[in-house]
């Protein structure tokens, strides 16, 4: 740990702490520093010396926030998973204590979401999937329950992979005994989360000046009379998640600024599962998913593992038929050709597979190769741009036989084709040498 320097550069700011880049200088990589602050009252435990036998009969106090870190720290240490962040190590600092964690250089969700406003399904379908495989380890395996699945706790890494973190109010599951304590962030949290602090508050007022953000809401009263709840909280918060993702806005006081409205909102509701936006594009596979999600009654609510066997995350289209949507590489003439065909070319696939989906639009170099020579073979007009292409291989040197002076060709990644004029010049300069 003594190798790692932090920097100062922020890479995020949640309610416990402050998150830093650092460096390892030993191997020359990027880690994350959370630095939590910790007032420990400049209380110590003597080791002899000034002071060793001022409290001779009491051992050391450790407060709530030490505590609190030490538990954070212990449920890191116990987790390894893709969909996880990973914990190095931690460290005391001049102002309390690092966590040392697997740099994730993407970015948070919930910064993507303000940036873009909305998701594509399919890359929420990918998040989502990411997210539940995170959750199912952790319930399954790992026996924690997150409390606080947000998409501000959410990393996306370089190649559009999701990683949980701050488990900062997570907690191991003790199957004898649920959990009441209130706490995450107001807009996620499941009704029984907040039917578990008896004592919520009765002051709704939404004016503008009550506050808000994301923040993490932590009751005082860890109410043992109050109800009790399950793992199956994380699985409405990640409800919440993915509908933030497709609609850009949040499905329980979205518009409210106050915590306490927030949460009065969350409980009173009895219209069901809140409906997609009629603007949205999510399909009712999504809606479905949804619906499961925000099943009221935690005991009916599916676990992360059933729902990753849901359609919405299975029936997905293959690679292949993704690849040939109608408008790839806006070939104007190719589509209406392939429309009006019933032979071969890409047009055929999608008939053969079904209607693909028009957000995935780009070719292979397979694909490319394979089509256009479909299309020289034809005699119905080709496109401009495969026309085009093909004249100026036919002018190369003033040879129409293409493998008599040239060797070959590529289309590029703009879709013109690039001619690879080889003249055969030894040929020529040897014919015309003397003996």
């Amino acid at each position: 740990m003594e190798n790692i320097r932090r920097t100062n550069r922020k890479l995020g700011v949640g309610a416990r702490g402050v998150v830093y880049e650092g460096y390892d200088e030993e191997k020359g990589c990027f880690v994350a520093v959370k630095e939590i602050p910790l007032y420990d009252g400049g209380v110590v435990a003597p080791e002899g010396g000034d002071g060793g036998d001022a409290f001779p009969q009491e051992p050391p106090v450790i407060s709530d926030d030490m505590r609190a870190i030490l538990q954070e720290i212990h449920l890191m240490e116990r987790v390894q998973h893709p969909n996880l962040v990973t914990y190095y190590g931690a460290r005391r600092s001049a102002v309390g204590v690092e966590i040392i964690m697997e740099y994730v250089n993407g970015g948070s969700l919930d910064g993507i979401i303000r940036r873009q406003g909305s998701l594509r399904e399919n890359v929420v379908r990918s998040y989502a999937r990411d997210l539940l495989e995170g959750l199912a380890y952790l319930h399954d395996t790992a026996r924690i329950c997150h409390r606080d699945i947000k998409p501000a706790n959410v990393l996306i890494t370089a190649d559009g992979r999701c990683k949980l973190t701050d488990f900062g109010v997570s907690k191991l599951i003790d199957d004898t005994v649920g959990m009441h304590t209130t706490v995450g962030t107001p807009w996620y949290m499941a009704p029984e989360v907040v039917d578990s602090d008896r004592n919520v508050p009765n002051d709704t007022d939404d004016s503008p000046d009550a506050g808000g953000g994301d923040f993490d809401y932590r009751s005082n009263n860890d109410n043992k009379g109050g109800s009790s709840y399950t793992t199956a909280a994380d699985v409405w918060s990640l409800g919440v998640t993915v509908y933030e993702m497709i609609s850009g806005r949040k499905p329980f006081g979205g518009n409210m600024k106050n915590p306490a409205a927030v949460l009065f909102a969350i409980v009173s509701n009895n219209s069901g599962s809140p409906r997609l936006p009629v603007n949205c594009e999510g399909s009712p596979l999504l809606q479905d998913f949804l619906d499961l999600c925000f099943v009221r009654d935690p005991a009916l609510r599916p676990s992360a593992r059933e729902l990753l066997s849901h359609r919405w995350l299975v029936d997905i289209p293959s690679p292949n038929k993704m690849k040939r949507a109608k408008g790839s590489l806006s070939l104007s003439g190719a589509n209406a050709c392939s429309n009006s065909r019933s032979g071969s070319g890409p047009g055929s696939l999608e008939r053969q597979s079904g209607t693909a989906d028009p957000k995935f639009g780009m070719m292979d170099m397979a694909d490319l190769f394979s089509y256009v020579t479909e299309l020289e073979g034809l005699s119905q007009p080709m496109s401009p741009l495969v026309t085009k292409s093909k004249k100026r291989r036919e002018n190369s040197n003033g040879v129409a036989d293409r493998g008599k002076d040239i060797q070959g060709g590529f289309f590029a990644s703009d879709g013109h084709f690039v001619d690879l004029a080889m003249p055969r010049l030894l040929s020529s300069r040897s014919s015309k040498d003397p003996e």
